[in-house]
């Protein structure tokens, strides 16, 4: 088992409220989105603060940390655990990793009723707590935190139930510092969630206006790792370019950034199909992209499955598309 952080032991017949539960989820990578700017902002050269090595086996490469990744994951779990000390929860950050910011340890009071505006009495659901988990990445793409590539940053939460993803919330902490629709501004962060129960579909927190701009049937942008384009995935890639379905490309750090470019319509697919993500990278986005109407899969079609006793990593790889049709089509060039 890797070092990560897992808590909680949940009551067999104690129930929680997806609503409430991603509400909470949402307001807590808010304030998570907060702490990992007080630690760096563009130009401030501290994104490397508290920098570690996690990784403990041998050829495995540097596994960077900071104190952003270390303070967002305590204030999330903490915060959760506040109103539900049985929830089952899975971090990727080993709870005994570093020291973490004051910020980080202030307590933080719930909001329950954020997205009521999108989410009626009627759609919110109990789920049976022995049935849940949550699944964190407080600060998903370090490595590019590290580099002061701060547009590919994201702070994950994911929801599960039996195993597969059903709500998530994924916060980008600087998205209007790089994105359209910043002036004037004064919180940087925009926060998607969604839940794939009862059609309540995919969001921006406060902004009910909002939808996913999708391009036409004969446009599909594929987004690939910018450290990654190599090998499996060049040669999907390259597939789907010489099939003609390719209209562009676009390399990007961070598993949440690229998840979010397909949810709202910058993109089409996401290939990765080899090892290379974590359960933690993927949960959050795969719920907030099958609530808008987009699949998920690994790299031979099948789902990917959230146990939490299990393996964390992503063996046979991730594909991401907005429609059936564009995932049905990267599984048979993966083939």
């Amino acid at each position: 088992q890797e070092k990560i952080f897992v808590r909680g032991a949940s009551m067999a017949d104690e129930t929680v409220s997806v609503r409430a539960l991603t509400a909470c989820c949402a307001h807590l990578a808010l304030g998570a989105a907060a702490i990992i700017r007080s630690v760096a902002s563009p130009g401030s050269g501290n994104s490397k603060e508290g920098l570690v090595d996690k990784s403990d086996e041998p050829g495995v490469g540097f596994d960077p940390q900071t104190i952003a990744d270390r303070s967002a994951q305590h204030f999330i779990t903490q915060g959760l655990l506040v109103v539900w000390p049985n929830l089952r929860i899975v971090g990727e950050e080993p709870e005994d990793s570093g020291g973490v910011l004051d910020s980080a340890k202030a307590s933080s009071k719930p909001s329950f009723d954020s997205l009521n505006e999108c989410w009626s009495d009627a759609s919110d659901q109990l789920l049976l707590m022995s049935e849940v988990c949550v699944w964190v990445d407080p600060l998903d793409g370090t490595k590019e935190f590290t580099l002061e590539r701060f547009d590919f940053v994201s702070t994950l939460i994911g929801i599960t139930l039996r195993g597969r993803p059903v709500a998530g919330v994924l916060a980008e902490p600087y998205y209007f510092s790089y994105f359209d629709g910043g002036a004037g501004r004064s919180d940087p962060t925009r926060v998607l969630w969604g839940c794939s129960l009862n059609a309540v579909g995919a969001h921006v927190l406060g902004d009910g206006a909002w939808k996913a701009t999708r391009g036409g049937e004969d446009r599909a942008i594929i987004m690939t790792s910018r450290s990654r384009t190599v090998g499996k995935t060049q040669e999907a890639l390259d597939r789907l370019t010489a099939m003609g379905v390719a209209t562009g490309a676009v390399q990007a750090g961070g598993a949440g950034h690229k998840m979010a470019r397909v949810i709202d319509g910058a993109a089409d697919i996401w290939v990765m199909p080899m090892a290379g993500t974590s359960k933690w990278d993927t949960c959050a986005g795969e719920a907030i992209l099958v609530a808008a109407g987009g699949s998920v899969s690994d790299a031979a079609g099948g789902l990917l499955q959230y146990d939490p006793d299990a393996a964390m990593s992503n063996t046979e790889g991730v594909l991401a598309a907005c429609s059936q049709r564009l995932l049905k089509i990267a599984i048979d060039v993966c083939k």
